[in-house]
């Protein structure tokens, strides 16, 4: 990642250095009282140019700033600044649950609805990235359905620890901002 940082900023000189150099033109240009149509033209081309390489600028700027911060630039706060009611997802036990395209009730599911899966599936998978391996398989198995000790069962382990686990999962969600309502 550092050595694709250092490459846009080694772009961003050179493409500075460009601008610079098109802007002296564009200035000798401009200070020419009488333009022949050959001139008139160049001056119009290294405009044109310039535009281009501004647009480039600020387009270096922007993955700059990202790269460097991890956070796409402009958003003023992050997720786990935003308000509590823009964080807020059901804990219905299909919350955690990812969908495949191949559960839809009918055989077309809208664009809609596979928006709001994807949708869905990423914020799902942004809540349980601060929780172990082992937590995301037992709330993955506990989500889709499966009681205390059919989990226990699948796993080995006894119906108690599945609901401590599961207690514990909710606990770690719910101090990293999100409300499991």
């Amino acid at each position: 990642m550092i050595d694709l940082l250092k490459e846009y900023q080694a772009s961003l000189i050179f493409t500075e250095d460009k601008l610079r150099e098109i802007q002296k033109q564009i200035r000798f240009y401009k200070k020419q009282k009488h333009l022949n149509s050959t001139g008139k033209e160049h001056l119009l081309m290294l405009q044109h140019d310039e535009r281009i390489l501004n647009a480039a600028l600020r387009t270096i700027n922007f993955t700059i700033e990202w790269l460097a911060t991890g956070r796409q630039p402009g958003l003023m706060r992050g997720i786990e600044r935003r308000a509590v009611y823009q964080r807020e997802m059901k804990s219905e036990r299909n919350v955690i649950h990812f969908k495949s395209y191949d559960q839809y009730s009918h055989d077309n599911p809208s664009s809609d609805e596979i928006e709001e899966d994807s949708y869905k599936s990423q914020i799902a998978k942004e809540i349980v990235s601060s929780l172990t391996k082992r937590q995301q398989e037992i709330l993955e198995l506990y989500a889709q359905g499966f009681s205390f000790e059919e989990v226990g069962e699948m796993l080995g382990i006894t119906k108690q620890t599945v609901w401590e686990t599961i207690e514990t999962c909710k606990k770690k969600i719910e101090s990293e901002g999100w409300v499991m309502s």
